[in-house]
Order: C-alpha cells, then structure tokens, then sequence
C-alpha cells in the first residue's frame, strides 16, 4: 500500500490519523512530558539508592553467575566461582554482600548527578 509519509489517504485506502501521526504525536508528547510536566532529573532524585542497592543485589549474584558460564568454556569450571563462595567465611560472606549494597548505593547517587548524560528520553 503506498502512501505520501504522514497523510493517511494512500493509492488505495485510508489508514487513519493516530496511526499516520504516530512518530509526531509521540514526540510531542515526550517533549510536553519532559518540559511541563517533569524532568528526568527529578524523576531519578526521588529514586532512593539504599532502596535500589536493596532490589538489585541480589541479582549480582545470579547476573555474575550467569556471565562465568558465558566465558569459561568448560562447564565443570564454571561451578567453582560458585563453589568458591559458598566455602567462604560467614564474615568474609557479609563483608562482600555489604560491598555489593554499597556499590549499588554510591552507582545510583553518581547516575543521579549525571542522568541526563547517560539517558535521553527521546
């Protein structure tokens, strides 16, 4: 079916106003959302990095476990991270959970100073 860009009445048919407007519509609604509404900054301020650290470290875990499978070529090795871990002592255990949690925390606050940088909305 061809049509002009952005008129919705093509050689044969109509495709309609919203669908032919999309891209338009939607920029202008990110721009109003962005500029009157809120901004990106605010939105990421009120995010609460103990709170972010607390849902995310557990995923390291997993995501870390997930990434040695990827890499070591043979599967039988990539159970002695694992392996490793789990013999640790019960301090060194938290001393490494806290360091997680901290590292979460602090990447959230640095990402809040810088988020325009790193994110565009559009």
């Amino acid at each position: 079916l061809w049509r002009r860009h952005e008129v919705p009445l093509g050689l044969i048919g109509w495709q309609g106003i919203v669908p032919c407007k999309t891209r338009k519509m939607s920029d202008t609604m990110v721009t109003m959302v962005t500029t009157q509404l809120l901004s990106l900054k605010e939105v990421f301020g009120r995010l609460d990095p103990s709170k972010v650290a607390e849902l995310l470290s557990p995923e390291v875990v997993t995501l870390g476990q997930s990434i040695v499978d990827d890499v070591v070529p043979m599967q039988w090795m990539s159970s002695i991270p694992q392996s490793v871990f789990v013999e640790l002592p019960t301090q060194t255990k938290r001393l490494l959970e806290h360091m997680n949690t901290q590292f979460l925390s602090d990447f959230t606050i640095a990402m809040q100073g810088s988020i325009e940088s790193l994110f565009n909305v559009r």
